[in-house]
Formats: structure tokens, C-alpha cells, sequence
């Protein structure tokens, strides 16, 4: 079994986001079946200054106990999620090259949320550029 940390920005995201992973997961019937830790809570302005965000991904790569990937789910009310996404997940990769890492800078969690989550692990998709026009 494969594990996953998520860092969310919200309370109800820690609680949410491996339920939904879990769920995503059975319902793809997927010989990937992740094992979602719980959540690293951070919030998007901490996150986004100078080495906090380096802070936060090594904790969630001490979490993951050497093998596993991360996945960065926050708010991207301010900005253009696809200029912005770009920048910090090539940051994220650099600080962490020893785990896959995913990032998705959300507009309307409502809308299309179990295909952005599980997406990027069964697809390698970067949910940037081209990639993030497809979810709104």
C-alpha cells in the first residue's frame, strides 16, 4: 500500500480530503489502493513564504517515512491558480525530489473535486497550464 500526505489549508479539509481519497480510491477499483494520512494543516499565506513551505514538506516527507507522495490542496481565491501553481510545484519538486508531489491551487472545490484529487496520482498530471483550464 502506497501512502499519501496531504497539506490542506482548512480544518474541514484535514478531516475531508483522506475520506475522499479513500473513497475516490475503492471507487476506481485500483490496484493502488493509498493509505491518506492525516493531513499537515497549514494556511496558503504561511505556506507561500520563504521557506515554510520547504518547513512544511519536510514534515510531510517524515510523515511518509521514506516512501510515499504528497499532495498540496489550497485555496487560490487570489490569483491565477495556473501562473501561481507553476512556481510552487517546481519549488515543491526541488525542496523534495525523493516524493512525488502534486499541487492543486482550487477555485470551486464543488465542481469536479474527486477528479482533480485522484488525477494527479493515477496520471501525473501538474493540474497547471493547460491542465488547469480543464477544471474551471
Amino acid at each position: 500500500m502506497s501512502k499519501i500526505v496531504c497539506i490542506v489549508e482548512g480544518h474541514g479539509e484535514v478531516e475531508a480530503v483522506p475520506v475522499l481519497i479513500n473513497r475516490i480510491a475503492r471507487e476506481q477499483d485500483t490496484p493502488l489502493y493509498p493509505e491518506a494520512l492525516r493531513p499537515i494543516r497549514v494556511s496558503a499565506t504561511a505556506f507561500l513564504k520563504e521557506n515554510e513551505m520547504e518547513r512544511t514538506l519536510q514534515l510531510a516527507a517524515l510523515k511518509l517515512g521514506g516512501s510515499g507522495a504528497i499532495f498540496i490542496l489550497l485555496d487560490c481565491d487570489d490569483g491565477c491558480p495556473a501562473r501561481l501553481g507553476s512556481e510552487l510545484l517546481a519549488r515543491a519538486r526541488a525542496s523534495r525530489p525523493d516524493h512525488p508531489i502534486a499541487l492543486v491551487l482550487a477555485r470551486g472545490l464543488e465542481q469536479g473535486l474527486s477528479e482533480i484529487l485522484w488525477n494527479p496520482f493515477l496520471n501525473g498530471l501538474n493540474l497547471v497550464g493547460e491542465d488547469a483550464k480543464n477544471y474551471g
